[in-house]
């Protein structure tokens, strides 16, 4: 007989039940209770941690945790099994809100050349309540449009985290979490979950009925499309790196799982490769739509993946590189995605005896977002109180340098003007986290425009694409080595490009046959096969790069 191991939660008082062998995250994650857990549960991240109060556990150690820590009876619950009855304490770690609803304004895609509207939706019912969606499958966040088709206006837009996020940072993670028994049913549930989710909260706001939306197009990279259908995607990550699929049929609303009309027809976005998906073949509808003739331009889509293409009047070609979840605000210890109580913009002063803080909304601060990060460590590196390294120096002012073991943090907000209660900080392994996300994106790009035989100075327009919001602030992009040394107004922000593509397709018939276009003829670099990726990668692992001579506008102020 199979013996029934007894846990009780804590602080929630909250008491479940698990199986001899059963990994405390899997028993928590059944209770509800989830975990961030940034490597998929291969325990590597060190995010997991729970403090065991009474009972024992077995499990091999990890040097992830101080010390401390491990006196105190904390382990990696994706790694330890209880071996007899527990009481568990849930520390209170990074904020990873699911489900969190947050309306937000961007800037919308150009509609005066869609000419007239031939939308998505089931044939012969169009009225004045006939609705549409759009959405964007990240990641790490969810982003969803209501339209009303018979008009083509867009009457809201909505966000959220993935619930998958506690199964992993990345695609990767994901993909290895998918391979063990009922993890890929489940991770379809939870990103359904969450799309269900932002449609049961906004639907109700506009008076509209579920059977009203009469048909949707999604937009997100290869692994989100497969795991939203439930199709194994272990493929993706094996040599040669082909997908199951590159394109999906129209299925029905009811077939995929959505709570709209259940006939509604529902398309995916289509996908290049494993790695550019069909979020960027939206993004590249959108970016299409703005192109000037007779130039070169690059579009890069920053979020948990970096993904970048290059391209002239009739060609394209892209690739991806795995730039992780730091600027989306995870695996940050302050990190949170650009909401409400977000630091979204920061300048210091003095050596950083003086910061001045921008947030979204009104209140404490809560955090820090993506924008705010990039931000933050240019203007300690420009002053001085970080090294190339990443490393805080002897000009740091104490008063706002925390030491924990070996590491240390700067704080920008002091716990008492927060609304977390806790030091709103940014500690060096926040900022390896960041310098190793910013070195996958210029090192990618780099060795793109390598390959195509150009140079910086050729491109004609650099199309930034993601979540950040108008609050990027380029020039402290350039000065963190994310982005090249070139002149500010080469940039050209477009906010999210698959959420607006995604919009674009189902609105109108010409943009989705623009859309499989794009799918069809761009050429995808895998960069995992280019022998030089390391070394540009490792050369950017400082600020800004290894090589001066790449930014000669970044200069160090006393």
């Amino acid at each position: 007989m199979v013996k029934s191991i007894k846990i009780r939660i804590l602080p929630s008082g909250k008491e479940t039940t698990a199986e001899a062998g059963e990994t405390l995250n899997d028993v928590l994650q059944r209770a509800g209770v989830p975990l961030e857990a940034a490597c998929g549960g291969e325990g590597t991240c060190g995010r997991c941690a729970v403090q065991v109060v009474k009972g024992h556990c077995d499990w091999p150690g990890s040097d992830l945790l101080p010390s401390k820590m491990l006196k105190e009876g904390y382990v990696l619950s994706c790694q330890a099994t209880a071996a007899d009855d527990l009481v568990v304490k849930i520390p209170d770690l990074t904020e990873v809100t699911i489900g969190e609803l947050t309306p937000y304004t961007m800037p919308e895609a150009e509609t005066a050349a869609l000419g007239p509207l031939s939308p998505l939706a089931i044939e012969g019912v169009l009225t004045d309540r006939s609705f549409g969606i759009a959405c964007d499958i990240g990641t790490t966040t969810v982003a969803l449009k209501l339209v009303n088709l018979k008009t083509g206006r867009l009457l809201d837009t909505v966000g959220a985290y993935n619930d998958q996020i506690v199964c992993g940072a990345d695609v990767i993670s994901r993909i290895i979490y998918s391979q063990k028994k009922g993890r890929l049913q489940e991770l379809k549930d939870r990103v359904l979950g969450t799309v269900n989710g932002l449609l049961g909260a906004l639907l109700p706001l506009h008076g509209v009925s579920p059977t009203e939306v009469i048909g949707a197009v999604f937009a997100g990279n290869t692994t989100m499309t497969h795991l939203m259908l439930g199709v194994d995607p272990q493929s993706i990550r094996e040599a040669p790196y082909v997908p199951p699929m590159k394109s999906v049929p129209v299925l029905s609303a009811e077939k995929v799982g959505v709570h709209i009309h259940p006939e509604a027809p529902v398309l995916f976005s289509p996908h290049v490769g494993s790695y550019v998906g069909g979020d960027i073949t939206a993004g590249m509808l959108v970016a299409r739509m703005r192109r000037r003739p007779h130039g070169v331009e690059l579009f890069i889509d920053i979020g948990t993946n970096g993904e970048l293409v290059i391209s002239g009047d009739d060609w394209m070609i892209g690739c991806a590189c795995s730039a992780g979840p730091a600027f989306e605000g995870v695996g940050i210890k302050c990190g949170m995605r650009a909401a409400s109580g977000a630091i979204e913009s920061v300048e210091i002063r003095n050596r950083g005896s003086e910061v001045e803080l921008k947030l979204i909304g009104d209140g404490p601060p809560r955090g820090i977002c993506g924008s705010g990060l990039i931000e933050l460590v240019a203007d300690l590196f420009t002053a001085g109180l970080l090294g190339r390294d990443g490393k805080f120096t002897e000009l740091a002012p104490r008063d706002r340098i925390r030491v924990t073991g070996k590491s240390k943090s700067f704080a920008l907000v002091e716990a008492g003007r927060s609304a977390t209660g806790r030091d709103i900080s940014i500690s060096e392994q926040d900022i390896a986290n960041i310098m190793r996300a910013k070195a996958a994106i210029f090192s990618a790009a780099f060795l793109l425009l390598k390959n195509v035989g150009v140079s910086w100075r050729d491109i004609h327009k650099f199309h930034v694409a993601g979540g950040f919001g108008h609050s990027l602030n380029i020039r402290k992009a350039i000065v963190l080595g994310m982005f090249p040394d070139i002149a500010p107004d080469r940039f050209e922000y477009l906010g999210n490009t698959s959420l607006q593509g995604a919009y674009l397709a189902l609105v109108s018939g010409d943009q989705r046959w623009k859309l499989g276009e794009i799918a069809r003829s761009m050429t995808y670099i895998d960069l995992s096969a280019e022998p030089d990726y390391m070394n540009e990668y490792t050369a950017a692992l400082f600020l800004p790069h290894t090589d001066a001579k790449l930014f000669p506008s970044v200069t160090r102020r006393a």
